[in-house]
């Protein structure tokens, strides 16, 4: 059985963040099936994307919060199109199972963990870089 890895990146495009790209792209060349979620940005605003091995989902970019509440905000829109297009993965519409589920965070590891593992009941290694 293949082997599946979902990246989930929170700040930039893929394959604009050239690190995450790279990791995506060795684990297809090594017989995994890949996919990465991450935000739209310049130049990269399609929904999806098959590239190099690699099926790349974006999302719209929440708009730029300010003050508590304005973040808040920011957060919660972003980790709302992060779970609908993490949630994918676990149904039959495009992958039955995640043999591991990564997540290219900056913040809130702790929080963004327990929501994950519980939503997607999946195993979730951290590498936060």
């Amino acid at each position: 059985m293949q082997r599946k890895v979902l990246i989930i990146v929170e700040n930039l495009p893929v394959p604009f963040d050239t690190r995450v790209w790279q990791e995506a792209t060795t684990l297809a060349e090594n017989g995994y099936l890949v996919s990465v979620i991450c935000p739209k940005g310049k130049g990269y605003d399609a929904d999806y994307e098959y590239l190099n091995g690699v099926h790349v989902h974006r999302h719209d970019l929440p708009p730029e919060g300010n003050g508590a509440l304005g973040y808040a905000r920011e957060y919660f829109c972003a980790l709302r199109e992060e779970l609908r297009l993490a949630s994918l993965y676990s149904g039959a519409r495009l992958y039955s199972e995640i043999s591991q589920l990564r997540k290219k965070i900056t913040e809130d590891i702790i929080v963004r963990k327990l929501i994950y593992a519980k939503y997607l009941e999946k195993p979730f290694p951290i590498d936060n870089q």
